[in-house]
């Protein structure tokens, strides 16, 4: 019958950090879709994510920078729709973190990295007695969470926007007394399109300084 053969399988380590979470649109502005130009909220996470959404676990000092990037869409009329996309990476904040370690808490019986990650918090607890702080040491490691932040349009303003996005980004992080809520109403609700061959709109951007200009071709 020939030689018995041993086949052994090499189980890969499955943490959190390793299963891809459902990414989905969390917030909008306007809330509701105008009636020429709808929302494409479905495809919107799917673009951003096309391999899911995952969880990064790394240093404050080594986390990766911002990165901009854009794609195109059609709708349902066969109308391009321009996406300018700007992605980067935000701590947990306490709540989810304590809910993922409760998850890794219920795994820990049939999953190894996830009985390593319990036996070390454990060790931890006990030496440390997890003593608060009130800053986190810049190379200490840290989860973290991927966000988009998306401007939809029909024209592609792919510099301006890129800028816009930047400038967001920065705003968010600054000790401005101005709500990033209100930079972001005033390039959608206030800003106007410009004129098809005539002077370009002009946007201010206080956080990263300079301007971002909105210019259309003229007609054919």
């Amino acid at each position: 019958l020939g030689m018995p053969l041993l086949v052994l399988r090499h189980n890969l380590p499955g943490g959190l950090c390793d299963v891809p979470m459902v990414p989905a649109v969390r917030d909008r502005l306007p809330g509701a879709d105008y009636p020429d130009f709808p929302l494409p909220q479905e495809e919107l996470p799917m673009f951003c994510y096309p391999d899911g959404c995952r969880l990064e676990r790394c240093a404050y000092g080594s986390a990766p920078e911002p990165h901009l990037y854009g794609f195109v869409v059609k709708n349902e009329g066969g109308e391009n729709i321009y996406v300018s996309c700007l992605s980067f990476l935000e701590p947990l904040s306490s709540a989810k973190t304590q809910l993922l370690d409760e998850m890794s808490r219920r795994r820990r019986h049939t999953s190894l990295p996830h009985r390593l990650f319990c036996e070390t918090e454990e060790e931890q607890q006990q030496t440390n007695r997890q003593e608060e702080a009130a800053l986190t040491p810049f190379g200490s490691p840290a989860t973290f969470e991927s966000k988009t932040i998306c401007v939809v349009s029909r024209h592609p303003f792919w510099t301006a926007y890129s800028r816009v996005l930047a400038n967001l980004h920065a705003a968010s992080a600054s000790a401005s007394d101005l709500p990033i809520e209100r930079l972001v109403s005033h390039l959608v609700l206030s800003v106007p399109l410009p004129v098809a061959g005539g002077p370009p709109v002009t946007i201010p951007l206080d956080a990263t300084g300079g301007s971002a200009r909105l210019r259309l071709p003229p007609p054919q």
